[in-house]
């Protein structure tokens, strides 16, 4: 690393030291506490820039590899401050994630794209015919980055240690069983081998199910788990404050689940019926998840479909994300009072979609969240915006947009 890296990227790390120490930073640490615990009506806005950093984020100027990933890491805390200015709080540390990986079934699936930068994909999917290609489900196989999230830290605290603290944090544990068996064998034969082959599909997910659960007994034994409870990404677009967790760690005692957020979600089964949802993975979930001290459920799928038959019997849910396919009235009637945050995914085509910034349209989709969900715990996270249009404070102006309903809508 060159002496103008380090140099550079000390200065980031000031700056965003500068931000972390703005006053609204302290408030909405708090604002985030009383929100995730659900003990005061905060409503909470933020934007999951990753999708769109080519929009807000120069071009990383620094050659070395480990340069360039705290330079990422650190510009990536300044420019959200400064370019889109929700809720999010501006840490005064720096994060080192452990990496987790879970390889389903042990299989390896080709992934085509049409170019390098394509969102697009299309996926070879190794099992055609359940029956015919049961053999091909082996064990799962898994690796955890331990050992390397603790030479990254050596490293960066050579750098930018005497600035702020380099902790090393796990993140949320994240799970998608039905990620993992779409992966296998593809939507349309995971459609027909429910109804074709329900033993062997039953057997396909008790294999899964128990290296799950071996995978996260492993996590837990080389300490890969870290606690999760403060400024730490939760998926979804969201962030982990809470005084709810650790529930049960001792001083001194190992993390564990029951100290930490969990993650899950179930895209690929929107298709199915409640019932089958229920009899072919709602059941295997509950296992998985049952252990963790809080859970966050859900990304774009319609969660009204499933609450009542299933999602609703999730005693450690929090969050549960109302996407722009869910019957947010539905929600708001079943969430109102009690403790779990409404998590609203709005429609993402405002920011990334429309050439021209429909700013009425816009208010009056947030105005709807607001009268659905009124008595429940709001938050607005918006995801899956692939381009501002050109216009780099487009997601800001939204940001104040949604600040503004709020304060004219909520009560």
């Amino acid at each position: 690393m060159q002496d103008w890296e380090k140099a550079y990227l000390r200065d980031l790390a000031k700056k965003q030291l500068e931000y972390a120490a703005l006053p609204v930073m302290a408030q909405r640490e708090k604002n985030w506490y009383l929100h995730n615990d659900c003990l005061a009506n905060v409503p909470i806005v933020t934007v999951e820039k990753e999708t769109f950093l080519q929009d807000v984020v120069p071009p990383l100027r620094c050659e070395d590899e480990l340069a360039r990933t705290i330079e990422s890491r650190l510009l990536g805390k300044v420019r959200h401050h400064e370019m889109i200015d929700d809720d999010t709080v501006i840490p005064n540390f720096y994060s080192v994630p452990i990496e987790r990986e879970f390889k389903a079934f042990d299989l390896d699936i080709a992934e085509h794209r049409t170019d390098k930068d394509s969102i697009g994909y299309h996926l070879d999917h190794p099992v055609q015919d359940l029956e015919d290609d049961f053999g091909l489900l082996k064990k799962s196989t898994w690796r955890f980055g331990v050992e390397k999230a603790k030479l990254e830290q050596e490293q960066t605290q050579e750098i930018i240690g005497d600035l702020m603290p380099v902790q090393i944090r796990g993140g949320c544990f994240y799970m998608t069983p039905a990620r993992a068996v779409f992966n296998a064998m593809g939507l349309e034969n995971m459609m027909c081998a429910m109804y074709d082959y329900p033993d062997e599909f039953h057997q396909m997910m008790r294999m899964l199910t128990d290296d799950i659960l071996e995978f996260k007994a492993e996590a837990q034994r080389v300490g890969a788990l870290t606690l999760n409870d403060g400024n730490d990404w939760l998926n979804q677009g969201s962030y982990a404050f809470s005084h709810d967790l650790p529930q049960h760690k001792n001083p001194g005692e190992a993390v564990g689940f029951g100290d930490i957020w969990g993650y899950m979600d179930s895209q690929e089964t929107v298709d199915i019926s409640p019932d089958m949802f229920e009899e072919f993975f709602f059941r295997y979930y509950l296992e998985v998840t049952k252990d963790f001290g809080l859970l966050s459920y859900g990304c774009c799928e319609p969660v009204s479909d499933y609450w009542e038959k299933s999602l609703h019997r999730l005693e450690n849910l929090r969050k549960v994300s109302i996407s722009a396919w869910c019957n947010e009235e539905y929600m708001g009637e079943r969430l109102r009072g009690k403790k779990v945050v409404y998590l609203r995914k709005p429609s993402p085509n405002f920011f990334g979609v429309d050439e021209v910034f429909d700013e009425k349209a816009f208010e009056a989709h947030i105005a709807k969240t607001l009268r659905a969900a009124k008595g429940c715990q709001v938050e607005f996270a918006f995801r899956d915006v692939y381009t501002l249009k050109g216009d780099p404070l487009r997601a800001k102006r939204g940001v104040q947009i949604v600040r503004n309903c709020i304060e004219r809508y909520w009560e």
